[in-house]
Order: structure tokens, then sequence, then C-alpha cells
């Protein structure tokens, strides 16, 4: 079946209500994920303050002198601290990519018409987790090197290249091949990409801190740094859960709706290139037939009857 261009308000439309729709396996792949990295990245940070650490010193900084009498935090402190902190955010990054892998692939499948099951999505980002790994890299030093080059070229690259996940989950393509894979699909269609990925960004943004703020409020009112550590651990956990699928769901319909105006994707190449069963095809071959099950949030607005396959 294949499957037509979409605006920016139906590509958005289309990543919330597929989120909202399949939110149990979404969810359950990301928290599967964030929990238990998040339980031991905070471990790790708080075992990594000094004994004479304060709350003032978490939100501030801690003050450092030559001077005992003046700074309760020691340089060699400080040191142990900036290592929690490396340590930590080495295993958000690894989180991070796990359960944007893992949330893609749900994405896909629901996208399909069939039900994502967070198990086989888990073990779909396990399995691709070295090669993502290796285009991050990529991508960040291209990135920072384009924002060294007058900011401009950084801002273009970083959407340029933003396809290269999907490219990678989907058709296999590694390294710079991701890269060139991502540039050539938005290349002529920079601006409609970036406009619908930022107008995205910022509404998920505005969700997540939303909800967030819940638990990040109570952090102003306690002395305790075991309580800022666990409240903060939980507000990132729920940030996570909210934020990675719908950014997951945005990036994925994006990457479909371009290879759709490019190359005219259909549903059973997809369905071939993620290894799920795609949409059911009548029996003597040819095209779905008109009941067959379309992804969530594309059929034609209006109720109008989806147009003629080709």
């Amino acid at each position: 079946m294949q499957l037509r261009p979409r605006g920016v308000g139906e590509i958005l439309d289309a990543a919330f209500r597929l989120c909202f729709t399949h939110w149990r396996p979404l969810m359950t792949a990301t928290l599967v994920v964030v929990v238990p990295v998040q339980i031991f990245a905070t471990i790790v940070l708080f075992s990594a303050f000094p004994d004479n650490f304060t709350t003032e010193d978490a939100f501030f900084g801690p003050q450092t002198s030559q001077d005992p009498a003046f700074s309760p935090v020691t340089n060699e402190d400080v040191g142990v601290l900036v290592a929690g902190q490396i340590v930590s955010g080495v295993l958000t990054g690894l989180m991070v990519l796990l359960t944007i892998a893992a949330c893609f692939k749900a994405v896909a499948d629901a996208y399909l018409g069939t039900q994502p099951d967070w198990r086989s999505s888990v073990r779909f980002a396990v399995a691709r987790l070295g090669p993502l790994l290796w285009i991050t890299v990529l991508y960040v030093l291209g990135v920072v090197l384009g924002f060294m080059a007058l900011l401009i070229p950084g801002i273009f690259l970083m959407f340029a290249w933003n396809l290269s996940f999907p490219a990678a989950l989907v058709e296999g393509v590694r390294g710079a091949g991701a890269l060139k894979r991502s540039f050539q699909l938005v290349r002529g269609r920079w601006w409609p990409v970036f406009g619908v990925q930022l107008v995205g960004f910022i509404l998920v943004a505005v969700i997540a801190g939303i909800v967030q703020s819940v638990f990040l409020l109570p952090v102003l009112f306690v002395d305790s740094l075991l309580a800022v550590a666990v409240l903060t651990g939980l507000a990132s956990i729920v940030g996570y859960a909210i934020s990675t699928p719908l950014q997951a769901a945005i990036v994925a319909i994006v990457f479909f709706d371009q290879r759709v105006r490019k190359e005219g994707l259909d549903l059973e190449l997809l369905a071939q290139s993620l290894g799920t069963e795609g949409p059911p095809a009548p029996a003597g071959g040819g095209s779905p037939s008109p009941g067959t099950q379309v992804p969530p949030g594309w059929a034609p607005p209006g109720g109008a009857e989806p147009p003629p396959q080709r």
C-alpha cells in the first residue's frame, strides 16, 4: 500500500495520536531501559558527593579555595564529583540511544498497523547499539565543527543529518553512510523538516517540563542531598518516559514522509525492512483491499476515501 505525503500538522497529529494510542508498549519499552540505568547513575553520582557537600553546593556548584577555612569542599572532592558526573553522563547517553531505538521500533510497528511489543523493541535496540553509537560520534563531531564555523552550518547539519538514526535502523546503513542518506532525504526540503521537528520538540519539551515540575518543585524545599538526588532522578525518569516516545514518533514519521515523497515508500517494503509482518495482501496478490488497516493518523482528513492505489 502506497502512502501519500503529509503536511506539518498532519505529521504532528499522527505522531501524537500514535503515541497516545500505543502508550503502554512505548512507555514500557522506555521505562525498562531508563529506570535501572537512571537508578544506577543516581547512585554513582550520589556516592561521588563529598561527605561535607551541601544542597547549596549541588545547586550553585562547590566552592573551592586553597584555604580550608574558606571552603568545605576540596579540589580532590571536586575531581571525584566530576568523575561521577562523567560516568553518569556516559550511562545516560547510552540509555538515550537505547530508548530512542526501542521507541522507534515500536512506533514503526504501530505505523504499520501492528501491535507494538516492548520486548521485541528493546531487543531490536540492543542489537543495534554499536552502529548507533558510532553514528552519534560522527554526528556530534560534525555538528560541533559546524557550530565552530559561524554557527549556521551547525544548525543546518543538525537537521540535515537528523534522519540518520531512522536510516540506520530501517535501512541498515552505518556510520557516515547514515549521515549521507539523511542528507539525501532532507535535500530540497530542509525548511519543512526543520519546521515540523522544531515545533514538535517545543511541544514535547513543554509537556514534559510541566510534568517534571511536579517532582522538581519540592527540591527547592528540602535540605537532604539524598532527597534531592531521588527527586531529580524521578523527574528524569518521568521526562524520558514522556518525551522519548513522542520525539521518536516525530522523527520516524518525518523519515517515512520523506521516503514517501522521494521514493514512493509503501507499507510492504517498510515491513520487510523492519522484519515486521506488514498489512495483509489479498489472496490473489496485488494491492491490499480497501478494508486494510492503514497507519494511525494517516487517513485522509474529513473521512474522505484513500486515494486510489497505483
